[in-house]
């Protein structure tokens, strides 16, 4: 008897003669080529169909994966003598199935990191992370914030006039010791007309002038500044960062991006896309509240910036549901002032204010 036989390791097709042997349970294959190498028998009782062809039928032995033999119908009759279960079925292959095994394990474990490691890691990280690092991943994330505002066709440079940095970091200064920062903030002004401000790993603020040219005075800056503090002081901007960083890595591998060389970027706009959860801002505006109080600075003022920002999301259509969104609703957080706040002096002298009004009327080079 003849057939043709490939076993499974290489994609040859080898041309055989089938010696049976019922006494020692095996099929021999002599090669009809000679020199060719003598392929492994196989037990009778491992043979299986595969298919019946036109000719005769296929045959695998199980536990060999890939092995074929083709044999015409004679040796295929003679081989259902000796082979007792030759139509059992072979048992499935499960190597596909091990594979989206271990696809559906890995992808849990990534949304697992995500959401429930990832979190917890990012908290404890920005508190014992050494602050020269900290320092750095400040300076970067200003650096990029800079380089998005300009991609996005509103560049900002960086307001330096003297008489208003002078005022603002007297401001600062009161800020931080009245909320027991040991550290004053380095807070900087970006000439954009964007209504805005981000607190930033290294104990950096970043105040968008378009805030400024909005306030109603020096007390709303101080509010809006004790806010910002309130995210250094409880290390949210490095949590985000962090956090960010190691989902952009983590997407970065999902992604085929081994290096998750996207991360830096990915971290940083979402570090100033409101990254914190609403915990982590209620607890900043409590910071803010509680500073002023300490700093004998009115906080009215800042509730009716919260007043003013939630009346013009009503007159433009954006309505932001309290639920959905990680600031809290501007209604919320004027009630909270007007609940909590305190009575007071404003923040900066006339002198002061009008300077910080001015501050942009020298800008820094585009590439400081």
């Amino acid at each position: 008897m003849r057939g043709r036989l490939n076993d499974g390791r290489t994609s040859a097709v080898h041309e055989v003669h089938l010696i049976v042997d019922p006494e020692a349970g095996y099929v021999r294959f002599e090669p009809a080529v000679e020199a060719a190498a003598v392929p492994e028998p196989w037990p009778l009782a491992r043979i299986r169909l595969v298919e019946r062809t036109g000719q005769g039928a296929r045959l695998t032995v199980e536990g060999w994966e890939g092995a074929r033999l083709q044999v015409d119908a004679e040796a295929r009759d003679f081989l259902a003598l000796h082979c007792p279960d030759l139509h059992r079925r072979p048992k499935p292959n499960w190597s596909g199935l091990r594979v989206a095994m271990w696809v559906v394990l890995a992808f849990g474990g990534l949304v697992g990191t995500l959401f429930v490691l990832l979190p917890r890691v990012a908290h404890q990280a920005a508190i014992v992370l050494p602050g020269s690092l900290d320092r750095q991943l400040g300076a970067s994330s200003e650096k990029a914030m800079l380089t998005m505002l300009q991609l996005s066709g509103r560049p900002a440079r960086r307001c330096v006039q003297p008489a208003g940095m002078a005022a603002l970091d007297r401001l600062a200064t009161r800020l931080a010791a009245a909320g027991g920062l040991a550290e004053t903030p380095r807070v900087t002004v970006l000439n954009s007309p964007v209504v805005n401000a981000f607190a930033l790993p290294g104990e950096r603020i970043l105040l968008l002038s378009g805030i400024i040219d909005r306030a109603e005075g020096s007390s709303t800056i101080a509010g809006i500044l004790g806010h910002e503090m309130g995210h250094v002081a409880h290390h949210d901007p490095t949590e985000a960062l962090v956090r960010n960083a190691g989902m952009g890595l983590l997407i970065g591998v999902a992604m085929g991006d081994l290096f998750g060389g996207s991360s830096a970027g990915i971290a940083t706009l979402m570090l100033t896309r409101n990254a914190y959860s609403r915990e982590a801002e209620q607890a900043a505006d409590g910071f803010a509240l509680s500073t002023l109080a300490a700093a004998g600075i009115d906080s009215q003022p800042l509730g009716r910036f919260y007043s003013r920002i939630g009346r013009e999301q009503a007159a433009s259509g954006v309505l932001i549901p309290s639920l959905l969104s990680t600031h809290p609703d501007p209604g919320d957080r004027e009630a909270r002032v007007a609940r909590e706040g305190h009575g007071g002096a404003t923040a900066m002298s006339n002198e002061d204010w009008s300077a910080l009004l001015r501050i942009c009327d020298q800008l820094a080079p585009d590439k400081p």
